[in-house]
C-alpha cells in the first residue's frame, strides 16, 4: 500500500483503503485487489438505485464470474431467487418533503 487512509468524503465511502490496510498491518492482507463497481449517481441520505446504476447491475455480476472463472474459482447459481428485501434497493425516487 503505497498510500495511507484516504479521506471519506461521504457516509457511503467504502472505506476499501482503510481495510486493505488494516489487513496489511495485521499480515493478512491480499497480494492483488479487483475492484469491480459502478458509481452511484447520488449518495443523499434516503437516495434510491438510479435507472442507469440498476441497469448495471447485471453486468457487474456477469464480470466478476468472468473474474472467478479466470482465478478457476467454483460458483453456482442458486436454485431459488432469495428477495433481499433491501430498502435502497427500489428504483422509486423518495417522496420529497414539503
Amino acid at each position: 500500500m503505497r498510500q495511507g487512509p484516504s479521506v471519506r468524503m461521504d457516509p457511503h465511502a467504502p472505506a476499501l483503503v482503510d481495510a486493505l490496510l488494516n489487513a496489511e498491518l495485521f499480515g493478512v492482507g491480499p497480494a492483488d485487489v479487483l475492484l469491480i463497481g459502478v458509481v452511484g449517481a447520488s449518495h443523499d441520505p434516503g437516495c434510491t438505485l438510479s435507472a442507469p446504476v440498476h441497469a448495471s447491475v447485471m453486468r457487474v455480476v456477469a464480470q466478476v464470474l468472468c473474474e472467478l472463472d479466470c482465478l478457476d474459482v467454483h460458483y453456482q447459481a442458486r436454485s431459488h431467487a432469495i428477495d433481499p428485501d433491501i430498502w435502497w434497493a427500489t428504483l422509486e425516487e423518495p417522496a420529497s418533503v414539503v
